[in-house]
């Protein structure tokens, strides 16, 4: 009798730590999605020589990639706005939301990129200079941070992340 009971908690201990796992995990194929100031600029950098798949769909992204020249601009975004909530402040620079859900994880990176000095560029109609791109592309990689650019991560679980392709 104990034995069997272990067996079935050692069972649901597993399908658990599996759900689990997929949840926190992206999912497959990596989709990506970048909209916003200096958005082409920044596409080019993120798709170059990467596997990546460009949507046009931001919904069934699994990386959504959205930059904007200050950060008041988020404002005109209000379903993204209301999905960020406090860690859209404006106290951080980038903001990394993870949705897990059962069927894998998806990401919002918003990026001010007048904080990483690309936002001067981009009013006058000039390309982001190299250190703002390299800055965000660091911000997009989660590969660590700029100086003197902040950043905030915040939880918004879902029960289910769309799949590319499927509706």
């Amino acid at each position: 009798m104990r034995t069997a009971r272990a067996a079935a908690l050692l069972a649901a201990a597993v399908v658990i730590g599996g759900l689990v796992r997929h949840a926190v995990g992206p999912v497959a194929p990596i989709t990506v999605h970048v909209s916003g100031d200096g958005a082409v600029q920044v596409a080019a950098q993120v798709f170059d020589g990467a596997d990546h798949v460009r949507t046009d769909d931001p919904h069934r992204a699994t990386v959504q990639i959205v930059t904007f020249r200050r950060w008041q601009n988020l404002e005109g975004l209000s379903d993204v706005m209301a999905l960020c909530g406090r860690a859209c402040d404006g106290g951080a620079d980038v903001v990394v939301l993870r949705r897990p859900a059962i069927n894998g994880a998806t990401r919002i990176v918003l990026i001010d990129l007048g904080a990483m000095g690309g936002g001067a560029a981009l009013d006058v109609g000039r390309p982001l200079p190299p250190a703002t791109l390299d800055c965000a592309m660091r911000a997009i990689e989660g590969a660590g941070s700029c100086d003197g650019i902040s950043r905030k991560a915040a939880w918004r679980p879902r029960l289910w992340s769309p799949k590319p392709g499927r509706s």
